[in-house]
């Protein structure tokens, strides 16, 4: 488990397992942005991950894999953002034959 603590002096620490490191302000303000910027990119992964296998026919995936096109920031940024409408309305997927 990785977080950034503050000590009751102020000072911050990047705690890593069971050990810590200590960090100025700026350096906790930096590292917490870039884990919450690495979280949500994952979950942006995973819901298209999720798209491909709700929608995607066998024959699709393999393309997708075989081609790269799986891993194009093109591809993934649509399916993302179809993740997001359909999730924000779950009965839609339904709808659509999910």
């Amino acid at each position: 488990m990785v977080r950034v603590t503050r000590k009751k002096n102020g000072n911050f620490s990047l705690v890593v397992g069971k050990k810590s490191f200590p960090m100025t302000l700026e350096e906790s303000k930096l590292l917490v942005d870039k884990l919450n910027k690495a979280h949500v990119n994952h979950e942006a992964i995973e819901s298209a991950k999720r798209i491909i296998n709700k929608f995607g026919s066998k024959a699709l995936k393999k393309a997708l894999d075989e081609t790269g096109l799986g891993n194009s920031p093109s591809m993934l940024s649509m399916l993302v953002r179809i993740g997001a409408k359909l999730e924000s309305n779950d009965y839609e997927i339904e709808k659509l034959g999910g």
